[in-house]
């Protein structure tokens, strides 16, 4: 009776003391093993928007202005300035450089000044860049890119002032003010009127003028020249 109650009375004991039961098949003094403790989920950074993708720019528009009357004839006084100097087409000074400001130009003629065009041939004066005025070459040139100048070809010239036809555009002497201004700044039309036109009924003739010509470091001395004027028109120019 006494052997059945003493584990029961430890027992008791222990409970007293504070000390926990193991329970069954656990070594006495291990503590009982807590459950796990599920960590709480970490909160994600907000992400970003995608980046917006530009605007695809509207294609390039290839098309190239188109030249005008005054586009070509320019071009082919350039190109002829260039060959003449031996330079690079970018490398000589041709003016006007516009149509506007070839509207609006003026040359001296004498006391007066002039438009220098002729019809539908654009004036025009260039040289290699840099060059004094009295090296500026000075002449005209057409939109299907005939260059004229005092050297020839004068007959287009002078289709181009309507020298051949019932209604000129111009006279023979407004033809020939526009002529000795291309021959440069040392020429000027004389005082007094000195053109003469001799001109028979199949279109050919002459024209006599006389210029004032500055020598550098003397007095003006006259130049005396000649247009012979061909039926088939056609035009040449001698200095007397």
């Amino acid at each position: 009776m006494t052997s059945l109650r003493a584990p029961t009375l430890l027992l008791a004991a222990l409970a007293l003391a504070g000390c926990p039961s193991t329970g069954r098949g656990d070594p006495p003094g291990k503590p009982t093993a807590e459950p796990p403790t599920a960590e709480p989920p970490t909160a994600e950074a907000p992400k970003a928007p995608p980046p917006r993708a530009a605007p695809t720019p509207p294609p390039a528009d290839t098309r190239s202005t188109p030249m005008t009357d005054f586009d070509r004839a320019r071009a082919a006084y350039v190109a002829h300035i260039a060959e003449k100097t031996g330079a690079a087409p970018d490398a000589v000074a041709v003016v006007p450089k516009t149509e506007g400001l070839a509207a609006r130009w003026r040359v001296p003629a004498g006391a007066d000044t002039i438009d220098p065009r002729i019809g539908d041939a654009w004036a025009f004066e260039g040289g290699q860049a840099g060059d004094p005025p009295y090296k500026m070459q000075r002449g005209w040139a057409t939109a299907d890119g005939d260059v004229l100048t005092a050297k020839g070809p004068l007959g287009r010239l002078f289709v181009e002032a309507g020298a051949w036809s019932d209604s000129p555009k111009m006279s023979i002497d407004e033809v020939v003010s526009r002529l000795i201004w291309s021959f440069g700044p040392r020429h000027r039309p004389t005082r007094a009127p000195s053109v003469k036109v001799e001109r028979a009924e199949d279109g050919s003739g002459a024209v006599h003028f006389q210029t004032d010509m500055s020598a550098p470091g003397g007095p003006p001395q006259a130049g005396t020249f000649v247009i012979t004027l061909g039926p088939d028109r056609t035009a040449t120019l001698e200095a007397r």
